[in-house]
Formats: C-alpha cells, structure tokens, sequence
C-alpha cells in the first residue's frame, strides 16, 4: 500500500552573464510532488477497535463485543486475545478482521473489557471497554391462573397447577396452596408455574386457592373448585360409560383408500395401544415457554395449521405443553403440544397441503381415531417413519396429531371398520375437510416430521405460507 504526500522544492531558474550584456536572474518556483510511504508494512496491524454497548442490566445479557483491526491488508490469520473483569481470557484464531465475543455478568458494577491481535507481522495491538451493569428492574407478578379437574372422587389423588404472570416476573416465587380440610402447602420455587395434589375424603364441593408473591411485591390469587362424589359408591357401569356421541356435520361423507404396500418395513400396528399413533397414551404438562408464534426457519410443502378452522386464522394459543414419555420428555423442542382456543362443538378441518397423496386430490389418511382424538399421516403408509436397526430412516411424511376433539360419527365408523379388515385401506381425507367438533374451549395439537415431535409454534413452517 503506497500514501501519497504533498512536498515542496525549491527550483532554482536563471540565465548566466557572459561578459557581452546577458544578466543572471534567480528565481524559485514550488514543486508539488507525490512522494511513497509504506504505510503498514507486509500486512502488519497497526490498530484494534472495540464496539459494543457501554450500559446493560442483569437481564438485558448477554452483551456482545466486536472488535475490529486495521488495516485492510493486514495477514491473515489474526489472534484474538479477550480479557474482562470477572471472565477467563477467550482466544480466537480466525481469518477475519473483525471478531465477535459474548459476555454474561453476574453482577453488577464497572467492567473492564481488553482485546489484543497480533498476526504474523509480529506487532501486537489492543483497545480497552469499559461498560456498567446495573441491577434488573424488580417485576412485580400481575396475576396467577389455577387449572385443575372440575370434578372427580374421593380417595384419589387431584393435582392442581397454577402459572404466574408476566413471563418475565422476578425469581424465586412463593406459592401459599390452601384447600378445603387440607393443611397449608408453602412452596418456594425458581419457576413460573407450581402444581400442589390433594386428597379428601369428603364429598361435596372443595375449594384449592393458591397465593402467590416474589420479592418485588404483587401479591396474587386464584381459586377453583371441584366437585366429588364417594369412590365406594361409583358402580362400574357409570365408570365404563362411553362418552356423549359427537354431533354429526351435514353433508360430509368419507371414503378410505388403499395403503402403500410398498413399505414391507410397517408392521400391521395396534394403533390404539401405541402412543406414536394415540396421542392420548403420553402424559403432558405445562411448560414455561411463549405462548405465540415463534421462528425457526421455513419449511415449505407443510400441513397449515390456519386451515384446521372454518375461516382460516390464527387461533388464540391457550397453552404450551411438553408430551412426556415414561417421565422423559418426547421431543428435543421446548414445546411439543399446544393448546388452541375453540368453542364448544365449533367444527375442525383437516390442515391443507400443497401436496396429494392421489389422483382424486386426498392429502392425507387417519392413522388413528377414537372419539376424542384423531392422527392423520400426509402421505400413504400405514406407520410413522422410523430408524432400523442399522440406523437407517425408514418412510417420511408429516403426521398432525389432534386431541380434545369430537371426531365426525361416520369418519369414526369408517374408521374402526377398515381397522378391523386389517387395514388394507384407511380413510382419506381432503384439505380443509370438516373431521369433528371441538370438546371444549381448547383442542390440542402435535406435529411430527420424519417421526421426530415438532414445535407446534413455528410460524414459518405450520401457519403462514411462505
């Protein structure tokens, strides 16, 4: 790299006398000329530069650090050596004249932060920060909801679960549990949500109320009720009542198509008694997560979600959950089950797809149905994709799960019939068709890609069409 300097000389003109009249006359004129430096000699670095925030709090972390070397030309690789108050030294051997560090602190105070590079030039140079972390603003709780069974039988175990408001309220939380008969249960716990059993004896109407508090203040309550009747006197025909029969949706009608045999590798399953194709064997349970839409990248050619509703929308999101299986949880994702708010008996379509599974435009098959819940699999195998045992990925295609429905009366018969025949065929159903009612006031929805349960939240890849 070559600088250019203005420099100034003096030029000496003139004409020498000879004896014979000539005369001498001296002048001087400037001369501007541009003159080579070396400006950093075979690559060296000549500077270093910090840029990042000089003011954060406790929860506003991690803080992020850029630092930045000149010149252009300088060798590559560089050496990065980070130092800061409180934190190991951190290096970084990178080919790139800018660097990136992350730092959390745990406290508060002045924090003195230093990075120095050198390369093969042999020069060493550095820049200081210096930031302030201050104490986090004390968030008081706004509000606490209880939910738990609105009737059951003595004898028996009833658990209760309370959440607190906002998400981002400050820890640890006490929760004061009291119930009808019971004595006070005192929880003090670093977590937004809380779960208390209780066991009466009595029968009658039973009062839970909990009480919730942190340091900042904000005390809140929330109560609920259940109604229980004498175990002793619950006769088995009572417990075996099958559920109240689904309202029946006009003009729907139903056909079942036949299964891909092509796939040797998909046993004939019993469907009802496995929990990959009956939602209802998994336990699930609340989970402190956003109950929103939330990115993780784009998956075209996906079931939507906005059409399993007359007019496609987004629904209100009730609740997030997290499906457990023998006490572990079933997915590597934060939520695998999410609550969508409904009203009683509002009709529910099949998600639609860009994509058939055959000439007549079905889009997928109902793997599963009972009168609460119904699995649909978007494409034609009898089976949910898998790993054998050498590892390899047997069948694909996406599978949506949907639970606290009133599966369509004919769907289920339709159903339960080409299950008994051996599953030969299984019903077929077309985008945006009517499969049932909602129960309640939230149906529940899991997806699964290639076998593995999904987050039901993404926004790219199960609402909007990208």
């Amino acid at each position: 790299m070559i600088r250019r300097y203005r420099a100034t000389f003096s030029v000496l003109l003139g004409v020498v006398l000879l004896g014979t009249g000539w005369w001498v006359s001296l002048w001087t004129l400037p001369v501007r000329a541009a003159v080579p430096v070396p400006a950093a000699e075979n690559g060296v670095l000549i500077a270093v530069e910090i840029t990042g925030t000089q003011r954060a709090r406790l929860d506003q972390q991690p803080v992020i650090f850029t630092a930045t070397v000149a010149p252009l030309t300088a060798t590559w690789p560089i050496t990065y050596v980070w130092q800061a108050t409180g934190q190991l030294p951190t290096s970084h051997v990178i080919s790139a004249r800018a660097d990136v560090l992350t730092l959390t602190w745990e406290t508060t105070g002045t924090k003195t932060l230093t990075v120095t590079a050198n390369n093969a030039g042999g020069v060493l140079v550095s820049a200081t920060h210096t930031l302030t972390i201050t104490v986090s603003p004390c968030l008081s709780l706004t509000g606490v909801t209880l939910a738990g069974p609105a009737a059951g039988v003595t004898h028996t175990a009833q658990t209760f679960t309370a959440r607190v408001a906002p998400e981002t309220a400050q820890l640890p939380i006490t929760y004061i549990w009291q119930a009808t008969g019971q004595s006070s249960v005192t929880q003090v716990i670093s977590d937004l949500v809380d779960t208390a059993t209780f066991t009466w004896t009595l029968t009658g109407t039973q009062c839970v109320t909990v009480t919730a508090l942190n340091p900042c203040g904000g005390l809140v309550t929330a109560t609920h009720e259940i109604a229980l009747v004498d175990a002793l006197r619950v006769y088995l025909p009572l417990v075996l009542k099958p559920p109240e029969v689904c309202q029946p949706i006009p003009g729907v009608s139903y056909t079942a198509i036949s299964v891909d045999v092509g796939h040797s590798q998909f046993p004939d399953p019993d469907a009802a008694h496995d929990l990959r194709f009956n939602i209802n064997l998994f336990e699930y349970h609340p989970v402190v997560q956003t109950r929103g839409l939330i990115t993780y990248g784009v998956n075209e050619g996906t079931p939507r979600l906005i059409h399993l509703f007359s007019e496609p929308h987004i629904p209100t999101l009730t609740e997030v959950y997290m499906l457990y299986e023998d006490g572990k949880a079933a997915s590597p994702y934060p939520v695998s089950f999410l609550g969508l708010g409904t009203t009683v008996e509002q009709i529910i379509h099949t998600p639609d797809r860009n994509a058939v599974i055959d000439s007549r435009g079905y889009v997928a098959m109902v793997l599963y149905a009972s009168e609460r819940t119904i699995t649909l699999k978007y494409g034609r195998e009898d089976g949910l994709a898998r790993f054998d045992g050498e590892g390899k990925l047997i069948g694909g295609g996406y599978v949506v799960q949907l639970d606290g429905i009133c599966v369509e009366p004919s769907l289920l018969a339709l159903y339960a019939q080409v299950d008994a025949a051996g599953r030969v065929n299984l019903p077929a159903l077309y985008g945006h068709q009517a499969l049932g009612r909602a129960s309640g006031g939230e149906i529940r929805v899991a997806i699964r890609d290639t076998g593995t349960l999904m987050d039901p939240r993404s926004r790219n890849e199960w609402w909007y069409t990208p």
